[in-house]
């Protein structure tokens, strides 16, 4: 994952890696000025995290603290409380040589912590489960919290508007089946009909994934991504209506 940058990673060997926003020392207090990056080893099914590391960033991305605790628990009303924390705690000593600066570290051990933040045992839920295999709802609330959090939300944006559209989809698939079912049956064309078909629709889906990928790794808009390849696919079915119509 680029620390610094502000890409999104979800899952390594190490967990799960999610951005969330700067608070206070303890972890409370507004938001301010920075970025906190939690990595979660293990998601319980009762919503207990394990093996939790935190980093925190100020503006400029000079190492705030790095915190480390056994489990965790969320409450909601929006806190997580730690257990068995380590904390270590980094500052800037003034020197009078800028070039040349000096820091101290001071390591805390805390049995519990409570501190607030926005990431909830639903966002981290969802960083397991692929895009395509989400609902909209659910894509929708994740797109807002990497919007929030300044992150990508290509890949999560194209697969919702690929849902938002799967009605049209359909209406597309069966468009490009009505020029099959108007041509002349002769002996022994049904079958060559048939294969026409499935080879159509196969190619569809083939086109439509391909297509999706291309425009992630052009960055081209979601909504054009998602609707391109059904508006192609549409097209091509009107002209071949028009075709059998006039035979």
């Amino acid at each position: 994952m680029k620390a610094l940058g502000s890409s999104f990673s979800s899952q390594f060997r190490t967990g799960v890696w999610v951005k969330d926003r700067l608070r206070g020392e303890d972890g409370s207090g507004s938001v301010r000025p920075g970025v906190r990056y939690v990595n979660v080893g293990k998601i319980e099914k009762d919503n207990e995290i394990r093996n939790i590391r935190m980093y925190e960033f100020d503006d400029v991305y000079h190492l705030l603290s790095i915190r480390i605790a056994a489990s965790g628990l969320f409450d909601q009303s929006g806190t997580w409380t730690l257990n068995d924390v380590t904390e270590t705690r980094f500052k800037e000593t003034k020197q009078s040589d800028p070039l040349s600066p000096v820091f101290t570290s001071q390591t805390l051990k805390l049995p519990a912590l409570t501190l607030i933040s926005d990431v909830t045992p639903q966002i981290l839920n969802v960083l397991l489960i692929s895009p395509e295999k989400m609902s909209i709802v659910s894509l929708g609330q994740f797109i807002n919290h990497l919007r929030e959090n300044k992150q990508d939300t290509q890949r999560h944006s194209i697969a919702f508007w690929k849902k938002v559209i799967y009605p049209f989809i359909i209406f597309v698939m069966l468009t490009l089946a009505l020029p099959f079912a108007y041509l002349k049956v002769r002996a022994g064309s049904v079958g060559i009909k048939v294969f026409g078909g499935i080879m159509l629709g196969m190619s569809f889906q083939l086109f439509n994934s391909l297509f999706s990928n291309v425009g992630l790794l052009g960055s081209w808009p979601a909504l054009l991504t998602a609707l391109t390849p059904p508006l192609l696919y549409f097209m091509l079915a009107l002209l071949g209506l028009r075709r059998v119509s006039k035979a």
